[in-house]
């Protein structure tokens, strides 16, 4: 669990580096709000301003860590690591402000007026616009060569889903009415838990 960081960091940098990719794959795709399945013996979890639901079937335990920035994973008992360590889906808050700061220097967001992240990632699914600069930024977010690139709307929130061709490095995006945060669940999030989790989430603001 502790490699992933790392990994990423170095991908980042090697990709913000490196050549830009250009291709067709990744263009964003509207898609129905998955099917509402009720939760049996379920427990909220409550993160800032959002709630969810998770069965306790396929999630065994909440971590916390106990320093640097926090998020929460969604533990299955089985998956439990040597040193009290855990693995499994990550939950995190995450700041527009940072997005902003990791794109800055390539001009992204000011050059297409971009003012929320939603707007953001939403860019980075439209097909044809013949910019090397977004197309760089598609390859940082795993979005050039994902299998799947989806957004859900329902009420208050909008989702959206990069489905990677390895697992481990599936990302999901909820978006709220916040301009300036964001959520994002990463890593192998099984299609029963994604359904339990699109099912049940809630706003305690707004």
């Amino acid at each position: 669990m502790r490699l992933k960081p790392l990994l990423f960091c170095a991908l980042l940098h090697a990709s913000l580096a490196g050549p830009a990719f250009a291709g067709e794959k990744g263009m964003l795709e509207d898609r129905d709000w998955p099917a509402y399945q009720r939760c049996s013996g379920c427990v909220a979890l409550q993160y800032g301003w959002l709630e969810l639901k998770v069965p306790q079937h396929l999630v065994g335990k909440f971590f916390v860590p106990p320093g640097g920035d926090p998020f929460v994973i969604l533990a299955p008992t089985e998956t439990n690591l040597p040193n009290g360590l855990v693995d499994g889906p990550i939950i995190q808050l995450k700041d527009f402000a940072k997005l902003q700061e990791l794109y800055q220097k390539l001009g992204v967001l000011e050059k297409h007026g971009i003012q929320t992240p939603l707007a953001f990632y939403e860019l980075l699914g439209q097909a044809n616009l013949g910019d090397p600069v977004i197309d760089r930024a598609r390859k940082v977010e795993g979005v050039a060569n994902s299998v799947r690139y989806e957004k859900f709307s329902k009420g208050p929130f909008t989702a959206i889903r990069i489905q990677d061709i390895e697992p481990d490095l599936d990302r999901l995006y909820l978006f709220t009415p916040d301009p300036e945060n964001y959520y994002m669940v990463s890593g192998r999030l099984s299609p029963a838990l994604f359904r339990q989790l699109m099912s049940h989430l809630k706003l305690v603001k707004f």
